[in-house]
């Protein structure tokens, strides 16, 4: 007999392996230790209270993690990850706990609901619309390693705490996706590292990454000083601190062409695309 009930009481040990059995086969295969759950729960605002899973006997056997936070000015459970092991697939149990989750949300006031899926999951992504979820924006993810720059610039690229968001939000072209956003960076600050541009007090550019997987969060230079290599330069700055893995960056809004033809020119290469979806549940 299957049952479902949140994750509160479930040791994250046990909850990782779940989690790497069920991303085993996956498109892009998707490991997690116990530490990197949980500064991924950290970042991403996961709270075990808030995510369910599907249980036979005691064992779990599919799980959703859900991340709660305002974003896009509207309180939202960002789904950040939902997994099945293989032998309990077709079993409807995706559909089955959003039934489970968006009454019990509902309660908290938590009326919209976001995640990514991958636009070659055609299966997820059927399953998704059935339940009431509409696409949002296309997202494009990259993997390069970047040039070195053929000029120098004149600004100063220095390890500095993140700018105030009223200041650098001007810097970019698109919104950040959820995974990208300041609160996500915010709350987990031992594992972001930010780098500035500036020349005399004047912030040029900057940019956000994990050190530990390459990943870029967030860049941008200031509108006014485009097309001098500051953000050449800052991403070279990212491969130098990371050696010779690719950096890697993902959701970015496929509308923003200009950040896209940047990322090419200096070395990088689409991997793969994903919708963001969103549910409204009145």
């Amino acid at each position: 007999m299957m049952e479902i009930k949140t994750l509160e009481n479930i040791p994250l040990q046990y909850l990782a392996e779940t989690f790497n059995a069920a991303f085993a086969d996956y498109i892009l295969p998707f490991q997690l230790t116990q530490s990197d759950l949980e500064s991924k729960m950290l970042s991403e605002n996961i709270r075990l209270e808030d995510s369910v899973g599907v249980f036979t006997d005691t064992r779990l056997v599919g799980f959703m993690l859900i991340g709660t936070d305002l974003f896009d000015n509207k309180n939202i459970a960002y789904n950040a990850g939902t997994g099945v092991i293989p032998e309990f697939r077709g079993q409807q149990l995706t559909q089955n706990m959003y039934a489970f989750l968006a009454p019990y949300l509902l309660e908290k006031g938590i009326t919209t609901h976001q995640l990514e899926v991958i636009t070659k999951n055609e299966r997820a992504i059927s399953t998704y619309k059935k339940i009431g979820f509409k696409q949002q924006r296309l997202l494009n993810c990259f993997k390069g390693n970047m040039k070195v720059p053929e000029n120098d610039i004149s600004f100063k690229i220095d390890s500095a705490p993140l700018p105030d968001e009223t200041v650098i939000s001007k810097f970019g072209n698109h919104r950040p996706a959820y995974q990208n956003s300041f609160n996500t960076i915010k709350r987990n600050p031992a594992q972001h590292i930010c780098y500035t541009a500036s020349a005399e007090n004047t912030l040029a550019g900057y940019i956000v990454f994990s050190e530990a997987n390459g990943r870029v969060k967030q860049f941008g230079v200031h509108p006014g000083l485009r097309k001098l290599g500051i953000g050449h330069a800052l991403f070279h700055k990212v491969q130098q601190i990371i050696g010779n893995k690719p950096v890697t960056l993902i959701n970015l809004d496929t509308a923003d062409k200009g950040s896209i033809n940047f990322l090419e020119k200096i070395g990088f290469e689409e991997t793969l695309q994903q919708f963001e979806m969103r549910m409204e549940i009145n």
